[in-house]
């Protein structure tokens, strides 16, 4: 907001000399509209031991000023005040730069005080907030500020840099290209990550996109609004949002990335045309051992326990894909010798063949219900 100052838990670490400097130039040099104050409250510390505690028994850092025999929290504090000296400092600070302010105190504590003094104690910290007045000018505010700051003299001997430090400006500052051709470059950059929504945060902190567009924010979201295959969304779940940092921007018919897209195809459409069933590398008797699992490959473990045959056993393979499902080849003795070949199940054929007639009386339920999941459980009941 235009006009408007922050300083937060700052006031407290100024030194005795730099302190009176300060109202002078924020309030009168600077003279914001609003300016928003606030420092630790010491009526609050008492919360941090019994009321007939000694001063011993609080914990913290003695005032390294010596104007007092308070504890502070911090070993840089200064100072540290009361409500109401934080009040009384507001009121005449107000009064004397043209401010009205309000002050209150925010932090309170989750746990209720034993020694009911939560009313009494108020907040961790005093905050205070200055509206400027019109009566006053700002030109007087500035000029009276000036004035009181070149007349302190502060102590101390004067600051030598250790380094310093220049940071030129882009080439590109100021200079964006094209529309087009941000809106290509994001195009490019959106294929590249294979994201089909990205937010308009992430590809501002693109350095490439970011020098491109002349360090203005303004002109991405000008390339993605004039676009033909980028969409803005300045909605989260159909509301409007407005941080920009909320916004997405949108590849118009991008293909999202896909994790879990395997480099090779198993599936039964992809059966080498040649392949016999029971003979070939595909068979059990292929020199992999499918006791052992192959880990993130995708290949079946067979869980076999330690008591089964090994590999010298002539009915090893048999025993180990005993209960598993397999393609293999049902021949059927029927009349007229038809030959079939079909998936098995646990050394179960998927029903009776009689010739060339199937019969399903003892197909499981699962292959017969069109409701079958993608696990083969039949869901037979819908919930919500």
């Amino acid at each position: 907001m235009k006009g408007l100052s922050f300083v937060f838990q700052r006031i407290e670490h100024l030194p005795q000399d730099i302190f009176p400097a300060f109202a002078p130039m924020l309030l009168g040099v600077y003279h914001p509209k609003y300016f928003l104050v606030t420092t630790p409250s010491y009526t609050f510390n008492a919360r941090f031991t019994p009321p007939d505690s000694p001063k011993s028994a609080r914990k913290g850092y003695p005032d390294p000023t010596g104007r007092t025999d308070r504890i502070f929290r911090h070993h840089d504090h200064k100072f540290e005040w009361t409500k109401d000296e934080f009040i009384t400092w507001c009121k005449e600070t107000a009064i004397e730069w043209g401010y009205d302010v309000e002050y209150t105190s925010i932090g309170r504590a989750l746990e209720t005080d034993p020694w009911g003094r939560d009313d009494e104690l108020e907040g961790a910290t005093s905050v205070a907030v200055f509206r400027r007045r019109d009566d006053t000018g700002n030109e007087t505010r500035e000029q009276r500020g000036r004035t009181i700051i070149q007349s302190l003299t502060p102590s101390g001997t004067s600051h030598e840099p250790l380094a310093l430090y220049i940071h030129e400006a882009d080439p590109a500052a100021k200079s964006p290209r094209p529309l087009d051709e941000i809106a290509n470059f994001v195009k490019s950059k959106m294929e590249e990550y294979r994201e089909v929504f990205m937010r308009l945060e992430e590809l501002w902190f693109e350095p490439d996109i970011a020098t491109m567009c002349g360090g203005w924010l303004e002109f991405l979201v000008r390339a993605v609004e004039h676009s033909d295959f980028l969409k803005l969304k300045r909605d989260v779940d159909g509301v409007q949002k407005r941080q920009r940092s909320m916004w997405n921007v949108e590849l118009i018919g991008g293909v999202p990335y896909n994790p879990w897209e395997a480099e090779v195809n198993t599936s039964v459409d992809f059966i080498p045309m040649d392949w016999i069933p029971g003979e070939g590398p595909h068979d059990t008797g292929d020199d992999s051992d499918p006791d052992e699992s192959t880990g993130a490959e995708g290949d079946v473990s067979a869980n076999t326990s330690d008591n089964e045959a090994d590999d010298s056993d002539s009915d090893a393979a048999t025993r180990r894909w005993k209960g598993k499902a397999a393609w293999t080849s049902l021949v059927d003795t029927g009349s007229d010798g038809h030959t079939q070949s079909g998936w098995t199940s646990s050394g179960t054929d998927w029903g009776n063949y009689k010739g060339t007639e199937f019969e399903w009386s003892d197909v499981p339920q699962s292959a017969k219900s069109s409701a079958t999941g993608w696990d083969g459980d039949e869901s037979g009941d819908t919930t919500s």
